[in-house]
């Protein structure tokens, strides 16, 4: 009896002893799988860049799943962390008025089953990417909305395993195309010092024979890479390159001044560059880009103008600077006429700049089509900032996509950064023989050239 009953006791000893141990591991699983629930840190809101219309961020204490998707009337778009809870010092951004430039209107944040509903209000229904980055070097994880049209997305580097054996040096060695950069071409110094405000020189002051002169824009730089390719080839050095080759062309144009807004390795803000050329009197403004995305099949050149409702947008931004309104719409002071009337002159301004962006980008993107293969066969609209200038025709050339293997060779190769710029050059040609401002040096070439062509006619028709 005494050894059973002891027996029963050892067991039901152990059985007690191991419903424990599993209650206290239970326990302290408790504390594990709360803390493994995402917190939103901070939600903040970008915009402009040169990447998106505007950038929806959120900071997170570690990468989250999340969903997405659009509502009409109003248009939403709506991001749903499934599992996620707020920080609770958690503000959202407060969008001033006068960011009329950004598609974002307003976010809103609210508690949905065991994780948060994030609503942004939109000003039109506009597309969107995503992208999770994982925490790393001391940043937080974030999940970035970029939000409106083009989406100028970097392509990350892969890891390619080698298929069969070779020497170690082979299978580490990253290949590199090496970018050649030409000759330093002669172009006007970029300012040294701030100039005083802006002021558009009027018609009447203007130089009678004077040169065009056209701004050429190497977009990113400095701190600011752009997209590169996957042998490493930095758009930066791409666009840089491409703009230095342009402005020697133009440079030997007769009637043509070339004036770089960027002429080194670094960082210029986006407005500030459209301020330069304007600063330079420039007639005509083209920034000059390499295309990225995701599929790698992506490939050709497209060209853009700004948009309807970018020229909007930047049209209220100007009327509320009295400043830069002084000087506008062909010398009338918009600073001294009513604000209904400023509104009027400065839409009829803004209506002609798009026109003539236009017609210039159609021969641009025409020239680009004879050598090689074109993305888009039509002009592209859209709200690049460097676009915004209410009075200066303006267009940014996609020269090629950088995310492509092939092109991203090419985008490296000094004979076809040279067939780039010839092809820029003889597009923007076309465009100011055939509508050449008015006491323009070029305008008295067109005139000759006309007059010749018509002498010529008469002599073929009437014979020797």
């Amino acid at each position: 009896m005494n050894i059973r009953y002891t027996q029963c006791s050892v067991t039901g000893f152990r059985r007690l002893l191991a419903i424990a141990v599993a209650c206290v591991a239970g326990c302290w699983a408790v504390p594990s799988a709360s803390a493994a629930v995402p917190q939103v840190q901070s939600v903040a809101v970008q915009s402009p860049t040169e990447q998106a219309a505007a950038r929806l961020v959120l900071a997170l204490s570690v990468a989250a799943e999340y969903k997405t998707f659009t509502l009409d009337g109003p248009p939403r778009l709506v991001v749903d962390l499934v599992a996620a809870e707020s920080a609770s010092s958690l503000e959202l951004p407060a969008l001033s008025a006068s960011a009329t430039s950004s598609p974002i209107l307003g976010v809103r944040v609210a508690k949905r089953g065991a994780g948060l509903r994030f609503v942004v209000d939109l000003a039109a229904a506009s597309p969107y990417k995503t992208r999770l980055i994982p925490a790393a070097k001391g940043q937080p994880a974030r999940l970035e909305v970029n939000v409106g049209a083009p989406l100028l997305l970097a392509v990350a580097k892969p890891v390619i395993a080698p298929v069969n054996a070779a020497p170690p040096s082979v299978l580490t060695e990253t290949p590199k195309v090496a970018i050649v950069e030409p000759p330093k071409p002669l172009v006007p110094e970029l300012p040294k010092a701030e100039p005083p405000p802006v002021k558009l020189v009027r018609k009447a002051e203007l130089r009678a024979g004077r040169d065009l002169i056209i701004a050429v824009d190497a977009g990113h730089g400095g701190k600011d890479p752009g997209a590169h390719g996957l042998n490493g080839t930095l758009e930066k050095d791409v666009t840089l390159a491409v703009a230095r080759r342009l402005a020697a062309a133009l440079q030997r144009e007769p009637g043509m001044r070339a004036y770089l807004v960027r002429d080194g390795d670094h960082f210029v803000d986006l407005r500030q560059r459209m301020m330069r050329a304007r600063k330079a009197g420039a007639d005509l403004f083209v920034s000059i880009h390499a295309d990225a995305a995701y599929n790698r099949a992506a490939a050709g050149s497209s060209v853009y103008i700004l948009s309807t409702r970018g020229a909007s947008s930047e049209a209220a931004r100007w009327l509320a600077d009295r400043e830069n309104a002084a000087d506008l719409a062909g010398g009338v002071e918009l600073d001294k006429v009513d604000p209904t009337v400023a509104s009027v002159l400065m839409d009829l301004s803004q209506g002609d700049t798009i026109t003539a962006s236009d017609r210039a980008a159609r021969l641009v993107l025409g020239e680009l089509d004879r050598i090689g293969n074109v993305h888009k066969r039509e002009v592209q609209s859209a709200g690049f900032m460097v676009l915004k200038s209410p009075d200066i025709p303006s267009m940014l050339v996609e020269t090629a996509f950088i995310s492509h293997p092939a092109e991203e060779v090419r985008l490296a190769d000094p004979e076809h950064q040279q067939r780039l710029a010839e092809a820029i050059q003889n597009g923007l040609r076309t465009y100011f023989y055939n509508n050449p401002p008015p006491g323009t040096r070029v305008a008295q070439l067109a005139a000759a050239r006309r007059n010749a062509a018509r002498i010529a006619a008469r002599i073929v028709s009437t014979g020797p």
